[in-house]
């Protein structure tokens, strides 16, 4: 430096130019490149969110029974993935004035897989196996119950609404097999 540029800091220790630059209102960071960290950081946390928002909003929505039950008899569908409905096989019961139950059975490749009935009002399903005299009656998960018959084959008890769905496995189904099945063939029940 040229002895006419004199350094008006010289001679100062540290904290005396820092004591300095404050008194004088400067800041050791320029104030454009706290604009730009500001706006990138407002930036960022706007595209974060609108992602958080995005995924959030794209979620299948849990599947529900519909909000509009039906009454009277249940008419089971007559064909559901590969199973197709036996022509002449069960039929309606309506001998309890509380309660109307279908039944029917389903092929598969050719042979009676299952046995579905269909109870409106639906009743609890663990109490509908007691009824029906099952045995070993386990809650599969939630609202799933299975045991085995007096034939000891496999029946399951699926809620839907305001129907209940019995499934009743006649090839070795699983058990995974009759819960899917049912509730498969839920929705279509009429």
């Amino acid at each position: 430096m040229s002895e006419d540029q004199t350094d008006p800091y010289s001679g100062l220790s540290d904290d005396e130019i820092i004591e300095e630059e404050v008194e004088q209102g400067r800041s050791n960071v320029p104030m454009i490149t706290m604009v730009v960290s500001l706006v990138v950081l407002a930036t960022t946390v706007a595209v974060i969110g609108y992602f958080i928002s995005s995924a959030t909003t794209d979620l299948p929505a849990p599947t529900e029974t519909p909000s509009v039950q039906p009454t009277g008899e249940p008419k089971l569908p007559q064909e559901i993935g590969e199973y197709s409905r036996a022509p002449g096989g069960g039929g309606v019961d309506d001998s309890d004035p509380d309660q109307m139950t279908s039944t029917a059975f389903y092929i598969k490749n050719g042979q009676e897989s299952m046995l579905i009935a269909a109870i409106r009002p639906a009743k609890d399903p663990r109490q509908q196996l007691e009824d029906i005299d099952t045995t070993n009656i386990v809650d599969y998960d939630d609202d799933a119950r299975c045991g085995r018959d007096k034939n000891d084959l496999d029946i399951c008890a699926v809620p839907y609404g305001n129907t209940l769905v019995v499934v009743q496995g006649l090839r070795d189904q699983s058990v995974d097999d009759m819960v899917e099945f049912a509730r498969e063939v839920a929705p279509h029940i009429g």
